[in-house]
């Protein structure tokens, strides 16, 4: 299940049930636009609270990007960030 805010951000709903993580949680690097491994991926093969790279954009399904990862901390784990603090492009 995906929470409002993250429905928000990634353009998915109930129909995210089922596809793979990396469907739709898709991150890029900001500068070259490449992917980037997954932390949360990166999180449950190794069991840790790992690091997360600056200058990461969420690709929300319908193309819009979002920085993911600003003003969230560095790592991959459960944080509260209010919505407003997020925005979205559509470049």
């Amino acid at each position: 299940m995906l929470n409002h805010v993250a429905r928000e951000l990634t353009g998915w709903g109930d129909d995210a049930v089922g596809e793979p993580l990396a469907n739709v949680f898709v991150i890029v690097n900001e500068l070259t636009r490449l992917p980037v491994e997954s932390p949360v991926e990166r999180v449950l093969r190794e069991g840790n609270v790992v690091g997360v790279a600056n200058h990461l954009i969420l690709r929300a399904r319908d193309g819009r990007n979002c920085p993911s990862m600003t003003p969230a901390p560095r790592s991959a784990m459960p944080t509260a960030v209010s919505p407003a603090s997020w925005w979205c492009s559509a470049t």
